[in-house]
């Protein structure tokens, strides 16, 4: 279980400024909740074949920096990143 920071507030009050409002701080909270269930999953697939996927699985929020388009494109890289990982992590089917 993760406790969120929002945007703008305790640790992360360094980043507030006036367009930080509820939309922001649900994504924060969206986002919280997107995490703990993509480890979820990771963890219910976990084999020692795939565990170094699952751990770049669950440092892959790590490539989301910057601000404005640059955080979007990093966005962007992020998904498409895991979905890749999430594909690796699929069992292959024995003949």
């Amino acid at each position: 279980m993760f406790t969120p920071t929002l945007t703008g507030l305790g640790e992360r009050g360094h980043l507030a400024r006036p367009e930080i409002g509820l939309e922001i701080h649900v994504r924060d909270i969206i986002n919280v909740i997107e995490y703990e269930d993509l480890l979820e999953d990771v963890l219910a697939q976990l084999t020692a074949d795939n565990l170094a996927t699952a751990v770049e699985l669950a440092v892959a929020p790590d490539l989301v920096r910057g601000y404005e388009e640059v955080k979007v494109a990093s966005v962007e890289r992020y998904r498409a990143r895991v979905a890749q990982l999430q594909a690796q992590m699929k069992p292959t089917p024995v003949a």
